[in-house]
């Protein structure tokens, strides 16, 4: 009784529970991006909903090739800060790199200071 329990278990019940616990964890990361094909671009109330829901972009096929993608003004905000900061880091990277001159921490907020509050730091 116990081992066709058992084999019952192992055969047939583990199984659907790990493919469970695997779609689900799936569905809940980022690794699956959103992707829809330019058809479905009919139906804009639903895509907006995914992409404010998601947050997340949403890539759209042609002939089962990327041709667009979709995302939400926030989350299209929060891509160009980040890009904003990334290209101010490279272009100070590359300053440093063609010989820029560096300053001292200590010395860069007395700058700070005295430009946007006035105090000379003693």
């Amino acid at each position: 009784m116990v081992s066709s329990f058992l084999y019952i278990f192992y055969r047939l019940i583990l199984p659907f529970i790990m493919v469970f616990v695997i779609l689900f964890f799936i569905e809940r990361s980022t690794i699956m991006p959103l992707i829809m094909p330019i058809k479905e671009l009919r139906n804009t109330n639903e895509i907006s909903m995914k992409a404010h829901e998601k947050e997340e972009p949403i890539f759209i096929t042609k002939n089962g090739y990327s041709d667009l993608v979709v995302m939400s003004s926030e989350l299209f905000d929060k891509f160009a800060s980040i890009n904003k900061i990334d290209q101010v880091i490279f272009s100070a990277e590359e300053e440093v790199s063609n010989g820029g001159k560096t300053i001292d921490i200590d010395e860069a907020f007395d700058m700070l200071d005295r430009k946007y509050y006035g105090k000379i730091s003693g």
